[in-house]
Protein backbone atom coordinates (compact mmCIF):
# COMPACT_ATOMS: atom_id res chain seq x y z
CA UNK A 1 0.00 0.00 0.00
CA UNK A 2 1.46 3.34 -1.04
CA UNK A 3 1.76 5.82 1.82
CA UNK A 4 2.38 9.47 1.14
CA UNK A 5 2.49 11.64 4.24
CA UNK A 6 4.01 14.80 2.78
CA UNK A 7 2.81 17.80 4.81
CA UNK A 8 1.87 19.91 1.81
CA UNK A 9 -0.13 17.11 0.15
CA UNK A 10 -1.67 15.99 3.42
CA UNK A 11 -2.92 19.43 4.38
CA UNK A 12 -3.86 20.70 0.91
CA UNK A 13 -7.25 19.02 1.17
CA UNK A 14 -7.37 18.62 4.96
CA UNK A 15 -6.13 22.02 6.14
CA UNK A 16 -6.12 24.42 3.16
CA UNK A 17 -7.50 27.30 5.16
CA UNK A 18 -7.42 30.68 3.42
CA UNK A 19 -4.46 32.87 4.41
CA UNK A 20 -5.44 34.60 7.62
CA UNK A 21 -6.12 38.33 7.28
CA UNK A 22 -4.97 40.60 10.07
CA UNK A 23 -4.33 39.74 13.68
CA UNK A 24 -6.90 37.08 14.55
CA UNK A 25 -5.31 36.53 17.95
CA UNK A 26 -5.70 40.13 19.09
CA UNK A 27 -7.62 40.45 22.34
CA UNK A 28 -11.08 41.90 21.87
CA UNK A 29 -11.84 44.90 24.08
CA UNK A 30 -15.26 45.61 25.50
CA UNK A 31 -17.17 48.17 23.40
CA UNK A 32 -20.75 49.38 23.87
CA UNK A 33 -21.37 46.67 26.48
CA UNK A 34 -20.22 44.10 23.91
CA UNK A 35 -18.06 41.26 25.22
CA UNK A 36 -15.89 38.60 23.53
CA UNK A 37 -18.51 36.02 24.55
CA UNK A 38 -21.17 37.76 22.48
CA UNK A 39 -21.65 36.14 19.09
CA UNK A 40 -21.07 37.81 15.75
CA UNK A 41 -24.16 37.23 13.64
CA UNK A 42 -25.24 37.79 10.06
CA UNK A 43 -27.63 40.42 11.40
CA UNK A 44 -24.72 42.49 12.68
CA UNK A 45 -22.88 41.98 9.39
CA UNK A 46 -25.89 43.27 7.44
CA UNK A 47 -26.19 46.35 9.69
CA UNK A 48 -22.51 47.26 9.42
CA UNK A 49 -22.63 46.76 5.64
CA UNK A 50 -25.59 49.15 5.37
CA UNK A 51 -23.74 51.73 7.44
CA UNK A 52 -20.60 51.55 5.31
CA UNK A 53 -22.55 51.52 2.03
CA UNK A 54 -24.24 54.79 2.98
CA UNK A 55 -20.82 56.38 3.38
CA UNK A 56 -19.88 55.56 -0.22
CA UNK A 57 -20.11 58.38 -2.75
CA UNK A 58 -21.12 56.56 -5.92
CA UNK A 59 -19.60 58.12 -9.04
CA UNK A 60 -22.57 57.70 -11.37
CA UNK A 61 -20.77 59.57 -14.12
CA UNK A 62 -17.80 57.22 -14.18
CA UNK A 63 -19.97 54.22 -13.35
CA UNK A 64 -23.48 54.99 -14.65
CA UNK A 65 -24.79 51.60 -13.60
CA UNK A 66 -24.29 52.61 -9.98
CA UNK A 67 -27.64 54.38 -10.14
CA UNK A 68 -29.37 51.00 -10.36
CA UNK A 69 -30.37 48.88 -7.38
CA UNK A 70 -28.62 45.79 -8.79
CA UNK A 71 -25.22 47.49 -8.84
CA UNK A 72 -25.74 49.04 -5.41
CA UNK A 73 -26.62 45.60 -4.04
CA UNK A 74 -23.41 44.26 -5.57
CA UNK A 75 -21.45 46.98 -3.77
CA UNK A 76 -23.02 45.91 -0.50
CA UNK A 77 -22.12 42.28 -1.21
CA UNK A 78 -18.52 43.31 -1.87
CA UNK A 79 -18.39 45.19 1.45
CA UNK A 80 -20.01 42.27 3.24
CA UNK A 81 -17.56 39.73 1.79
CA UNK A 82 -14.53 41.85 2.70
CA UNK A 83 -15.72 42.19 6.31
CA UNK A 84 -16.54 38.50 6.54
CA UNK A 85 -13.08 37.49 5.32
CA UNK A 86 -11.53 39.68 8.01
CA UNK A 87 -13.51 38.39 10.97
CA UNK A 88 -14.95 34.94 10.24
CA UNK A 89 -12.20 33.36 12.37
CA UNK A 90 -12.96 35.62 15.37
CA UNK A 91 -14.47 33.93 18.47
CA UNK A 92 -18.23 33.61 18.13
CA UNK A 93 -18.27 34.24 14.36
CA UNK A 94 -19.29 30.71 13.34
CA UNK A 95 -22.35 31.97 11.47
CA UNK A 96 -20.13 33.84 9.03
CA UNK A 97 -18.52 30.72 7.60
CA UNK A 98 -19.66 29.27 4.30
CA UNK A 99 -19.01 26.31 2.03
CA UNK A 100 -16.10 27.97 0.21
CA UNK A 101 -14.07 28.65 3.34
CA UNK A 102 -10.66 26.98 3.47
CA UNK A 103 -10.36 26.56 -0.31
CA UNK A 104 -8.92 29.72 -1.84
CA UNK A 105 -5.22 30.48 -1.56
CA UNK A 106 -3.88 27.10 -2.63
CA UNK A 107 -3.27 26.21 -6.26
CA UNK A 108 -4.45 22.62 -5.96
CA UNK A 109 -7.80 23.48 -4.38
CA UNK A 110 -8.33 26.46 -6.68
CA UNK A 111 -7.73 24.17 -9.65
CA UNK A 112 -10.25 21.74 -8.22
CA UNK A 113 -12.95 24.41 -7.97
CA UNK A 114 -12.35 25.58 -11.54
CA UNK A 115 -12.32 22.00 -12.79
CA UNK A 116 -15.73 21.45 -11.20
CA UNK A 117 -16.95 24.53 -13.02
CA UNK A 118 -15.43 23.31 -16.29
CA UNK A 119 -16.91 19.81 -15.99
CA UNK A 120 -20.36 21.20 -15.17
CA UNK A 121 -20.19 23.58 -18.15
CA UNK A 122 -19.13 20.79 -20.53
CA UNK A 123 -21.88 18.53 -19.25
CA UNK A 124 -24.59 21.18 -19.65
CA UNK A 125 -23.40 22.61 -22.98
CA UNK A 126 -22.08 19.45 -24.60
CA UNK A 127 -18.95 21.28 -25.78
CA UNK A 128 -15.50 19.81 -26.26
CA UNK A 129 -12.80 20.55 -23.72
CA UNK A 130 -11.12 23.16 -25.94
CA UNK A 131 -14.38 24.96 -26.77
CA UNK A 132 -15.55 24.91 -23.15
CA UNK A 133 -12.19 26.22 -21.89
CA UNK A 134 -12.22 29.08 -24.40
CA UNK A 135 -15.80 29.98 -23.53
CA UNK A 136 -15.07 29.99 -19.80
CA UNK A 137 -11.98 32.12 -20.44
CA UNK A 138 -14.18 34.74 -22.09
CA UNK A 139 -16.78 34.55 -19.32
CA UNK A 140 -14.23 34.85 -16.53
CA UNK A 141 -12.52 37.85 -18.13
CA UNK A 142 -15.83 39.66 -18.51
CA UNK A 143 -16.97 38.73 -15.01
CA UNK A 144 -13.70 39.83 -13.41
CA UNK A 145 -14.11 43.30 -14.89
CA UNK A 146 -17.46 43.65 -13.11
CA UNK A 147 -16.00 42.28 -9.89
CA UNK A 148 -13.12 44.77 -10.09
CA UNK A 149 -15.58 47.66 -10.39
CA UNK A 150 -17.59 46.48 -7.38
CA UNK A 151 -14.40 45.97 -5.36
CA UNK A 152 -13.00 49.43 -6.20
CA UNK A 153 -16.22 51.32 -5.46
CA UNK A 154 -16.71 49.35 -2.23
CA UNK A 155 -13.07 50.13 -1.31
CA UNK A 156 -12.46 46.61 -0.04
CA UNK A 157 -8.70 47.27 0.09
CA UNK A 158 -9.35 49.70 2.93
CA UNK A 159 -11.54 47.16 4.73
CA UNK A 160 -9.02 44.35 4.37
CA UNK A 161 -6.29 46.56 5.87
CA UNK A 162 -8.34 47.35 8.96
CA UNK A 163 -7.65 45.63 12.26
CA UNK A 164 -9.67 42.42 12.51
CA UNK A 165 -10.52 42.86 16.17
CA UNK A 166 -11.84 46.39 15.60
CA UNK A 167 -14.22 45.14 12.90
CA UNK A 168 -15.24 42.26 15.14
CA UNK A 169 -16.03 44.72 17.94
CA UNK A 170 -18.22 46.78 15.63
CA UNK A 171 -20.12 43.67 14.61
CA UNK A 172 -20.62 42.60 18.23
CA UNK A 173 -21.86 46.07 19.11
CA UNK A 174 -24.51 45.71 16.38
CA UNK A 175 -25.60 42.30 17.67
CA UNK A 176 -28.29 42.28 20.38
CA UNK A 177 -26.95 40.84 23.63
CA UNK A 178 -28.31 37.40 24.47
CA UNK A 179 -30.39 37.31 27.66
CA UNK A 180 -28.71 35.71 30.62
CA UNK A 181 -30.04 32.45 32.01
CA UNK A 182 -29.95 32.11 35.77
CA UNK A 183 -30.56 28.82 37.52
CA UNK A 184 -32.84 29.18 40.56
CA UNK A 185 -34.42 27.04 43.20
CA UNK A 186 -38.09 26.09 42.72
CA UNK A 187 -40.31 29.04 43.55
CA UNK A 188 -37.50 31.59 43.44
CA UNK A 189 -37.69 34.57 41.12
CA UNK A 190 -35.23 34.73 38.19
CA UNK A 191 -33.50 38.08 37.64
CA UNK A 192 -31.42 38.69 34.50
CA UNK A 193 -29.69 41.90 33.54
CA UNK A 194 -29.12 43.09 29.99
CA UNK A 195 -25.34 43.02 30.26
CA UNK A 196 -25.09 39.68 32.07
CA UNK A 197 -23.22 36.86 30.36
CA UNK A 198 -23.49 33.11 30.71
CA UNK A 199 -20.69 30.59 30.58
CA UNK A 200 -21.06 28.19 27.67
CA UNK A 201 -19.36 24.92 26.87
CA UNK A 202 -16.62 25.42 24.28
CA UNK A 203 -17.56 23.91 20.95
CA UNK A 204 -15.68 20.90 19.62
CA UNK A 205 -13.08 21.75 16.95
CA UNK A 206 -12.24 20.11 13.67
CA UNK A 207 -8.63 19.84 12.48
CA UNK A 208 -8.89 23.14 10.58
CA UNK A 209 -10.02 25.10 13.62
CA UNK A 210 -7.51 23.42 15.92
CA UNK A 211 -4.55 24.37 13.73
CA UNK A 212 -5.88 27.91 13.38
CA UNK A 213 -5.98 28.23 17.18
CA UNK A 214 -2.23 27.49 17.28
CA UNK A 215 -1.11 29.82 14.50
CA UNK A 216 -0.12 32.94 16.45
CA UNK A 217 1.91 35.23 14.20
CA UNK A 218 2.94 32.40 11.87
CA UNK A 219 0.72 32.09 8.78
CA UNK A 220 2.36 29.09 7.09
CA UNK A 221 0.25 26.03 7.85
CA UNK A 222 2.99 23.59 6.91
CA UNK A 223 5.36 25.21 9.39
CA UNK A 224 2.72 25.23 12.11
CA UNK A 225 2.01 21.52 11.66
CA UNK A 226 5.71 20.69 11.59
CA UNK A 227 6.27 22.73 14.74
CA UNK A 228 3.41 21.02 16.59
CA UNK A 229 4.65 17.58 15.57
CA UNK A 230 8.23 18.40 16.56
CA UNK A 231 7.03 19.36 20.04
CA UNK A 232 6.10 15.72 20.65
CA UNK A 233 9.14 13.77 21.93
CA UNK A 234 10.20 10.77 19.86
CA UNK A 235 9.47 7.43 21.51
CA UNK A 236 11.76 4.47 21.10
CA UNK A 237 8.69 2.34 20.44
CA UNK A 238 4.96 2.88 20.10
CA UNK A 239 3.12 0.23 22.09
CA UNK A 240 0.00 -1.21 20.47
CA UNK A 241 -1.97 -3.09 23.10
CA UNK A 242 -5.35 -4.79 23.38
CA UNK A 243 -6.80 -4.27 26.84
CA UNK A 244 -10.02 -5.20 28.53
CA UNK A 245 -12.06 -3.11 30.89
CA UNK A 246 -13.74 0.25 30.91
CA UNK A 247 -12.59 3.12 28.67
CA UNK A 248 -13.09 5.81 31.34
CA UNK A 249 -11.04 3.79 33.85
CA UNK A 250 -8.39 3.46 31.14
CA UNK A 251 -8.30 7.23 30.65
CA UNK A 252 -7.96 7.75 34.42
CA UNK A 253 -5.18 5.16 34.63
CA UNK A 254 -3.17 6.77 31.82
CA UNK A 255 -3.54 10.22 33.38
CA UNK A 256 -2.30 8.84 36.71
CA UNK A 257 0.79 7.50 34.89
CA UNK A 258 1.57 11.03 33.69
CA UNK A 259 0.42 10.44 30.11
CA UNK A 260 -1.92 12.61 28.04
CA UNK A 261 -4.62 10.30 26.67
CA UNK A 262 -7.10 11.04 23.91
CA UNK A 263 -10.11 8.71 23.79
CA UNK A 264 -12.06 7.96 20.62
CA UNK A 265 -15.81 8.40 20.88
CA UNK A 266 -17.67 6.65 18.05
CA UNK A 267 -20.82 8.31 16.80
CA UNK A 268 -23.14 6.49 14.39
CA UNK A 269 -25.55 9.39 13.98
CA UNK A 270 -25.28 13.18 14.21
CA UNK A 271 -28.37 13.06 16.39
CA UNK A 272 -26.46 11.00 18.95
CA UNK A 273 -23.48 12.27 20.95
CA UNK A 274 -21.82 8.85 20.78
CA UNK A 275 -21.11 5.88 22.98
CA UNK A 276 -19.29 7.92 25.66
CA UNK A 277 -22.24 10.25 26.27
CA UNK A 278 -23.38 7.93 29.07
CA UNK A 279 -20.25 8.88 31.02
CA UNK A 280 -19.77 12.49 29.93
CA UNK A 281 -22.91 14.63 29.99
CA UNK A 282 -21.00 17.68 28.69
CA UNK A 283 -20.22 15.87 25.47
CA UNK A 284 -23.48 16.69 23.68
CA UNK A 285 -23.07 20.41 24.50
CA UNK A 286 -19.52 20.39 23.17
CA UNK A 287 -20.67 18.80 19.89
CA UNK A 288 -23.77 20.99 19.58
CA UNK A 289 -21.68 24.14 20.11
CA UNK A 290 -19.31 23.22 17.27
CA UNK A 291 -19.29 25.54 14.27
CA UNK A 292 -21.47 24.77 11.27
CA UNK A 293 -18.42 23.79 9.22
CA UNK A 294 -16.92 21.64 11.98
CA UNK A 295 -20.13 19.64 12.31
CA UNK A 296 -19.54 18.35 8.78
CA UNK A 297 -16.12 16.94 9.73
CA UNK A 298 -15.30 13.30 10.33
CA UNK A 299 -13.55 13.98 13.65
CA UNK A 300 -14.21 16.60 16.31
CA UNK A 301 -11.94 17.34 19.27
CA UNK A 302 -13.58 18.08 22.65
CA UNK A 303 -11.22 19.06 25.45
CA UNK A 304 -11.33 19.30 29.23
CA UNK A 305 -14.60 17.44 29.86
CA UNK A 306 -15.73 15.77 33.09
CA UNK A 307 -16.84 12.17 33.50
CA UNK A 308 -19.43 10.64 35.81
CA UNK A 309 -20.04 6.98 36.58
CA UNK A 310 -23.03 5.72 38.50
CA UNK A 311 -23.92 9.31 39.36
CA UNK A 312 -20.51 9.99 40.91
CA UNK A 313 -17.94 12.36 39.38
CA UNK A 314 -14.80 10.36 38.56
CA UNK A 315 -12.36 12.69 36.79
CA UNK A 316 -12.08 15.94 34.86
CA UNK A 317 -9.80 17.08 32.06
CA UNK A 318 -10.90 14.34 29.68
CA UNK A 319 -10.19 14.90 25.98
CA UNK A 320 -12.26 13.11 23.36
CA UNK A 321 -12.14 12.71 19.61
CA UNK A 322 -15.68 12.11 18.35
CA UNK A 323 -15.61 10.25 15.04
CA UNK A 324 -18.59 9.90 12.75
CA UNK A 325 -18.94 6.35 11.47
CA UNK A 326 -21.48 4.07 9.82
CA UNK A 327 -21.93 0.32 10.06
CA UNK A 328 -21.20 -0.01 6.35
CA UNK A 329 -17.97 2.00 6.50
CA UNK A 330 -16.52 -0.25 9.21
CA UNK A 331 -15.87 -2.91 6.56
CA UNK A 332 -14.31 -0.38 4.15
CA UNK A 333 -10.56 -0.72 4.70
CA UNK A 334 -9.71 2.42 2.71
CA UNK A 335 -12.19 4.49 4.70
CA UNK A 336 -10.97 3.15 8.04
CA UNK A 337 -7.38 3.85 7.00
CA UNK A 338 -8.32 7.50 6.49
CA UNK A 339 -10.08 7.60 9.87
CA UNK A 340 -7.07 6.08 11.63
CA UNK A 341 -4.78 8.60 9.89
CA UNK A 342 -6.91 11.55 10.96
CA UNK A 343 -7.27 10.32 14.55
CA UNK A 344 -3.53 9.73 15.01
CA UNK A 345 -2.66 13.04 13.40
CA UNK A 346 -5.16 14.88 15.60
CA UNK A 347 -3.68 13.20 18.65
CA UNK A 348 -0.12 14.24 17.76
CA UNK A 349 -1.03 17.81 16.81
CA UNK A 350 -2.95 18.27 20.07
CA UNK A 351 -0.02 16.83 22.11
CA UNK A 352 -1.66 13.60 23.23
CA UNK A 353 0.78 10.72 23.48
CA UNK A 354 -1.80 7.96 24.10
CA UNK A 355 -4.72 7.18 21.79
CA UNK A 356 -7.46 5.02 23.31
CA UNK A 357 -9.72 3.36 20.73
CA UNK A 358 -12.90 1.83 22.07
CA UNK A 359 -13.31 -1.22 19.80
CA UNK A 360 -15.99 -2.60 22.07
CA UNK A 361 -18.07 0.46 21.26
CA UNK A 362 -18.17 -0.54 17.59
CA UNK A 363 -20.17 -3.70 18.32
CA UNK A 364 -18.13 -5.74 15.85
CA UNK A 365 -17.29 -9.44 15.80
CA UNK A 366 -13.99 -9.93 17.61
CA UNK A 367 -12.36 -11.33 14.46
CA UNK A 368 -12.60 -7.85 12.93
CA UNK A 369 -10.66 -6.29 15.80
CA UNK A 370 -7.37 -7.61 14.40
CA UNK A 371 -8.07 -6.04 11.00
CA UNK A 372 -8.77 -2.63 12.50
CA UNK A 373 -5.75 -2.87 14.82
CA UNK A 374 -3.54 -3.55 11.81
CA UNK A 375 -4.92 -0.48 10.02
CA UNK A 376 -3.80 1.72 12.93
CA UNK A 377 -0.44 -0.07 13.07
CA UNK A 378 0.06 0.72 9.38
CA UNK A 379 -0.60 4.42 9.91
CA UNK A 380 1.83 4.57 12.83
CA UNK A 381 4.70 3.75 10.42
CA UNK A 382 4.16 6.92 8.38
CA UNK A 383 7.35 9.04 8.60
CA UNK A 384 5.52 12.21 9.62
CA UNK A 385 4.27 10.86 12.95
CA UNK A 386 6.40 7.73 13.40
CA UNK A 387 7.53 7.45 17.02
CA UNK A 388 5.46 10.42 18.21
CA UNK A 389 2.84 8.28 19.96
CA UNK A 390 3.69 6.46 23.18
CA UNK A 391 0.74 4.06 23.09
CA UNK A 392 -2.30 3.10 21.07
CA UNK A 393 -4.68 1.15 23.27
CA UNK A 394 -7.61 -0.86 21.96
CA UNK A 395 -10.31 -1.44 24.56
CA UNK A 396 -12.03 -4.72 23.67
Amino acid sequence: MKRIFNIQRLFVMACCIATAYGDTDAKVATINNSTPQQKITKEGLDKLTEQLAKEQNYDTVKYPHMATNNYQNSIKEAIKLAIREKVYTAPGAEQLKDIFDDTIGNEETENYLILRFLCKYMQNQGNSLDLATQRLHELFNKRLQNVKIFAKVADIEHLLKQNSSELADKLRALTPAEPAVTATKPGAQTVATANATTATMEGAKDIFEFIKSKMGSEKDYGKICNALIQQMPVQAKTEILNISGDIINTVISEKQQGNTPLAVNWRFSVDDAGNLQKYISELSKSLNNASVQAKKSACLLSENLSATKDGVATTSGIDLLTTNISVKSLSDVKFMLGIARLQILMAVLSKHNVLIVDLAGLNLPKEQFAIISQIYATELTNPLIKGRMKKVLFVI
